[in-house]
């Protein structure tokens, strides 16, 4: 009888929870953009909550236009399906750029030919999903000739800061920069300023980052002495040329140079990589600029990686601590391209392994990439990969000291039907990174998205969220109540987690005298404390200014439900001149056995009230008597 009813009551739960229809991260992602047309994902920058903004090209419309789409931590798309309008003007609208704009929103610009030739335009969307300023658009630049090949930077104020280069003299390509704030007003010269502007002599493909003061740093590729070589410029707020006239020399060193990367160095400088063919065959090389202008680093930059073969196509990551990431393609292994990485630190030397680690260097083709930081020294990298005979997406967090800190060669992002493409990828402030691609499943290009978890970099959001605590209602206090949304691994056609823990922060004496306690357990991993286990426990863990402390408070089995609740105790409850905030956070568990992974929540923070009467005394103390 016992056994039939608990069968009725687990298939209650299964009811209860088949009934609610998720939207939220799938396998092989979800989709931003499936219009029935081609879509092509441009830029993705973090909405600062734990989200990302995606920019995409679309030709739903008969020509390419631009569109943008929110989708939040949970997976979930925020504005209109396949994504809000920002420009759909005449012609073509291509090479979309996007910077976060520090207020949930996003500045973006693109080349836009509604004019017969390709000019510059920019539009902001806030974090609502509606688009600002102009409708289509407000110019840039509508000079004559042909502008391409953007890149954008924050000005710090809601605005932007534009670099793209420009054949407005007709005989070469020469690179301009513009600033447009936060209200939609273009500053600076009309249709830009010169950053580098010689006559008869290309200065194409810049980059561009900010330098922390309302400014910019760029850096281009120069052919001024008649083979390709870097230059770099900075320009304030105003939009003044800081350095020489038309950009200091880089590396001018023999040969090309070429395929300039730039990350900030965190002090009004920058770090750029390129890849660089003094040896004759394509090496990657790295200099810092300060912010007045002197190179930092050897003469004509330092040696990253000089393997055998060619090494191409890299991408930069700031480090956080001065210094940058690189991650490049490489042949060093025969016929496969692979991928490859190297720290430099803000002195100019490479810390990781000479001539790179190896991120992935399976079979077949990895790369082209990118990478994001991962906001503790380290990256998180994407690249395509097409091991599998067809191109998918996959991913690898690097580690502050070069150590692969995910499955060997590399975690699946997406490995659906066909090919997928273009890897784009913004960090989600938590350490993990939502990523968003190109994708043929259906034989049309569409978009889609994804989040990639950063202890074991498994898709989607496996470790549970806190959506509220607070004071258990009517007693007499000692208590709180927590509710926390399920892992997206405890679901009924993906049954991964077997039970949820609940711990509770303490301090160090209370940790010590629990763990001076004979029938305490004292771990290292929640991951040592078992479903059924009845006691107490205490967790040391490392926290960013130390250890941390936690109590094991409770345990809840899993049942593919949305969300669970649970009332947790408290040490003290709040009263007059002490507010007695207690720090929670939750754990789901894997059902493997045995259980090898654990997701973490945040830390959510609440207090205790006693709100019976009578009401709680003032001004007690206490004195103690006798033995």
């Amino acid at each position: 009888m016992r056994r039939l009813c608990a069968l009725l009551v687990f298939s209650l739960l299964i009811l209860t929870s088949v009934e609610i229809a998720r939207a939220e991260w799938v396998n092989n992602g979800v989709p931003l953009a499936v219009a029935g047309s081609y879509s092509f994902a441009d830029a993705c920058v973090s909405d600062g909550a734990g989200g990302a903004i995606v920019v995409i090209t679309d030709s739903r419309n008969g020509n390419y236009d631009v569109f943008a789409q929110r989708i939040d931590g949970l997976g979930v798309p925020q504005w209109t399906v396949n994504g809000v309008t920002i420009s759909a003007a005449a012609s073509d609208q291509t090479g979309a750029v996007a910077v976060s704009d520090g207020a949930g929103g996003a500045v973006i610009a693109w080349a836009d030919t509604r004019s017969g030739a390709y000019d510059i335009y920019v539009r902001r969307v806030n974090a609502a999903g509606t688009a600002l300023w102009t409708a289509n658009g407000v110019a840039l630049c509508t000079a004559t000739g042909e502008q391409l090949n953007l890149s954008i930077a924050s000005d710090g104020a809601g605005g932007a800061i534009v670099a793209w280069q420009d054949l407005r003299s007709g005989t070469s390509w020469d690179v301009y920069a513009r600033r447009v704030n936060s209200t939609g007003t273009p500053q600076w010269t009309a249709n830009g300023v010169a950053v580098c502007a010689l006559a008869g002599l290309s200065a194409n493909s810049p980059v561009v980052v900010a330098d922390g003061a309302g400014g910019a740093i760029l850096a281009w590729t120069d052919s001024r002495a008649g083979n390709a070589d870097i230059y770099v410029q900075r320009l304030n707020a105003s939009g003044t040329p800081q350095w020489a006239a038309n950009g200091v020399a880089m590396c001018s060193a023999a040969n090309t140079q070429a395929g300039a990367r730039i990350a900030s160095d965190g002090a009004a400088g920058a770090i750029v990589a390129w890849e660089d063919a003094r040896s004759g065959t394509y090496d990657i090389y790295a200099q810092r600029v300060l912010s007045a202008g002197s190179m930092a680093w050897t003469a004509n930059g330092n040696a990253l990686c000089t393997a055998a073969d060619a090494q191409a196509n890299s991408s930069i990551a700031s480090d956080g601590a001065g210094g940058a990431i690189v991650m490049w393609q490489d042949q060093r292994n025969g016929g496969d391209v692979d991928l490859f990485a190297q720290r430099v630190n803000s002195f100019g030397a490479a810390t990781w392994d000479y001539d790179g680690v190896a991120v992935c260097a399976t079979i077949g083709t990895q790369g082209p990439g990118t990478l994001v930081p991962d906001g503790s020294g380290g990256a998180i990298a994407l690249w395509e990969d097409d091991r599998s005979g067809t191109g998918d997406i996959y991913a690898q967090a690097i580690g502050a000291a070069g150590v692969m800190r995910w499955q060997y060669d590399g975690m699946p992002v997406c490995t659906a039907a066909r090919d997928q493409y273009t890897p784009l990828a913004a960090p989600d402030g938590s350490g993990g990174v939502i990523a968003a691609w190109s994708d043929d499943r259906s034989a049309l290009f569409d978009v889609y998205a994804q989040r990639m978890e950063p202890r074991y970099g498994y898709w989607g959001r496996p470790e549970p969220t806190v959506v509220s605590a607070e004071d258990n209602p009517a007693d007499q206090g000692g208590k709180v109540i927590l509710r926390w949304l399920s892992s997206q691994r405890d679901r009924y056609d993906n049954p991964a987690i077997s039970n949820y823990s609940v711990w509770r922060s303490t301090d160090f004496v209370t940790a010590a005298a629990r763990a001076g306690t004979a029938a305490s357990l004292v771990v290292q991993d929640p991951l040592d404390v078992p479903s059924d286990f009845a006691g107490t426990a205490l967790w040391e863990r490392a926290g960013a200014n130390g250890p941390e402390y936690w109590e094991w408070i409770a345990n809840q089995d899993a049942f593919y439900m949305a969300s669970y609740s649970l009332t947790a105790p408290t040490r003290q409850d709040s009263v007059g001149g002490n507010p007695a905030i207690h720090y929670f956070k939750v754990v789901a568990h894997e059902s493997d056995y045995p259980q090898t992974r654990a997701w973490e929540s945040g830390t959510v923070s609440t207090y205790s009230v006693d709100n019976l009467a009578p009401a709680a005394p003032l001004f007690l103390t206490a004195q103690r008597a006798g033995a």
